[in-house]
């Protein structure tokens, strides 16, 4: 929003030093137009009513394009860029909502996965209290062959992961970690 009252600014100080001049020529002006380029303070506010606001060009800036046509630029130019400016302000406010609702979506996202993965989990404790066929707290190897071959579950799971029944002695031995031969869950 600054930048486009600079660009305002600078507008009006190229119109006091190169319109004003034309406009003092015109004699069937009112009053309103024929003071509207003698100072920085009054061209800013015409160019404001008119660029940003969307009063007429036609009373004022018409006849001055007409008197000296070349004038046309300043006008032409101004409002292309101050234009330009409220389009760039506005796709600034659109790219900013965008990636405030894409970095929402992320954090849905990771709660999302932290709620599968603890659920996961749980299924998977679930499972392995299932398998523990003595009630021991742990499960031991035979436990765990047999739970893979008897067990739709774990099958399930285990296919899943691309696990087949020649792994599983690989498998946990990797999962043993203190090396007790037997699986705490």
């Amino acid at each position: 929003l600054i930048l486009i009252m600079v660009l305002l600014v600078m507008w009006s100080l190229l119109a006091v030093e190169l319109v004003h001049p034309v406009n003092v020529l015109l004699t069937d002006q009112d009053e309103y137009c024929r003071r509207a380029f003698s100072s920085v303070t009054r061209s800013t506010l015409l160019l404001f009513q008119t660029l940003v606001a969307g009063d007429s060009w036609g009373a004022c800036t018409i006849p001055i394009i007409n008197e000296a046509p070349g004038t046309y630029i300043i006008f032409a130019l101004a409002l292309v860029t101050v234009q330009l400016g409220f389009t760039n302000l506005v796709l600034a406010v659109i790219v900013d909502k965008a990636s405030e609702a894409r970095d929402g979506s992320k954090a849905e996202q990771t709660v999302i996965k932290q709620v599968e993965m603890r659920d996961a989990l749980l299924e998977w404790s679930e499972t392995m209290r299932s398998l523990d066929l003595d009630e021991s707290g742990g499960i031991t190897f035979d436990e765990f062959l047999l739970g893979f071959e008897q067990n739709a579950d774990v099958q399930e799971r285990f296919a899943t992961m691309n696990i087949q029944k020649d792994e599983l002695m690989e498998l946990f031995e990797l999962m043993d970690q203190d090396g007790n031969g037997s699986l705490g869950y």
